[in-house]
């Protein structure tokens, strides 16, 4: 809802980009668009509306229904026609362009580098070149890093930095929440990411073989997904600045179902034969509440309560207990939203053992406006 000039407008955005925009239209209008629901007829919307069928009232509306159709914003063969390019395009693309650039960190190089120096301080100096890996796999460094907006917690990703410039790998197998569909649990992509310093290059060999050797009803199709994802595009940010003078390449996954087959191991089996030195970065977030989400209580009087599972599951996560951490939020059916569920189960469980984890940090950013929070935190396993 935006709110200009005395009048309420409801903003029409579409995160895929097939659709133009965005775009605001009066909320008045929200009762028409409620009434788009493939079931009702021009007929029945003018009997409700107390007009006459042939009308300049309905003729309005259905103008109007016309040019959000043209826009893209109508289920129907413009839209259809629409989505089949963007995807096309996308499909052929080797790259994944960033969309959080602008809105969430800025683009300008320059201002980008202050940016995330006052964020998570200062690039490591050298570049550093890893060896072969001579232990465990489940010994190496793994982080949970939240992907919450910079602005709204920015203590809260403070101790990444410290982290990363004291750690040393060749590839970053970074897996995160998918929000914008559930179409497989792995959607891997070899497209290369970008961020304000350049590309980051996606190991694709690794990709591909990761790709062959998961049970195929587990892996996407597509990585259509990753197109209007911001749960990787964030992390990268920050690594990449921390990075920026050493060279490492990217292993990019969404987590976009449950998988508690352990088919994640396969991914260690293809690093360790290939000698290759994984940093492990968990993308997602912790508790979602309030209106925004679901509930129909405001998130001021949920607070105590998220307060007390973020315990619950932290405690869980400190003691590598994977298996307790997803029967804690199965059994609420998920009522907090916890959308670091479906990546840290799938990439950690299949692990025998965990190291003793940290929380680095916790924040809970209370939306008062919305009437909605989003609790997150930083795990380190190493």
């Amino acid at each position: 809802m935006h709110h200009e000039d005395g009048q309420d407008y409801l903003v029409l955005t579409d995160p895929f980009a097939v659709a133009d925009g965005p775009i605001l239209i009066s909320a008045d209008l929200l009762s028409t668009l409620e009434r788009c629901d493939g079931l009702t007829t021009v007929e029945t919307l003018a009997a409700d509306m107390g007009v006459d069928v042939d009308g300049p009232q309905i003729l309005q509306v259905l103008a109007f229904l016309g040019e959000l159709d043209r826009l893209g914003y109508m289920e129907g063969e413009a839209y259809s026609a629409r989505k089949a390019a963007a995807e096309q395009a996308f499909a052929a693309s080797e790259i994944r362009p960033p969309v959080c650039a602008e809105s969430t960190y800025p683009a300008d190089p320059e201002t980008f580098a202050e940016f995330m120096t006052d964020l998570v301080g200062p690039p490591a100096d050298e570049d550093v070149t890893s060896t072969a890996p001579s232990a465990p796999y489940q010994t190496f460094p793994t982080i949970l890093v939240p992907h919450l907006d910079f602005s709204a917690a920015p203590g809260l990703y403070t101790p990444l930095g410290d982290v990363l410039r004291r750690t040393v790998a060749d590839v970053v197998v970074l897996v995160g929440t998918s929000h914008y569909g559930h179409d497989a649990a792995y959607v891997p992509t070899v497209k290369h990411f970008t961020t304000p310093y350049g590309m980051i290059t996606t190991h694709g060999d690794v990709v591909q073989e990761v790709q062959q050797r998961l049970p195929q009803d587990v892996v996407a199709t597509s990585d259509w997904l990753h197109r209007p994802e911001h749960s990787l595009e964030l992390p990268l940010a920050i690594i990449h600045h921390i990075w920026r003078f050493r060279s490492f390449s990217v292993v990019p996954i969404l987590a976009a179902d449950i998988d508690i087959s352990g088919a994640m191991s396969i991914i260690d089996d293809v690093l360790a034969e290939r000698g290759l030195r994984p940093l492990y970065v968990i993308s997602g977030d912790l508790a979602h509440v309030g209106l925004r989400f679901g509930h129909e209580e405001p998130a001021e009087a949920l607070l105590d309560e998220v307060r007390r599972h973020d315990d619950d599951v932290l405690t869980l996560l400190r003691e590598g207990d994977i298996a307790g951490f997803h029967a804690r939020i199965a059994a609420t059916e998920n009522h907090f939203n916890v959308c670091g569920h479906y990546p840290l189960v799938n990439a950690l469980g299949h692990r025998t053992s965990l190291p003793p984890g940290t929380v680095l940090s916790h924040a809970i950013w209370h939306d008062e406006p919305t009437g909605s929070a989003v609790s997150a935190a930083v795990v380190l396993w190493e």
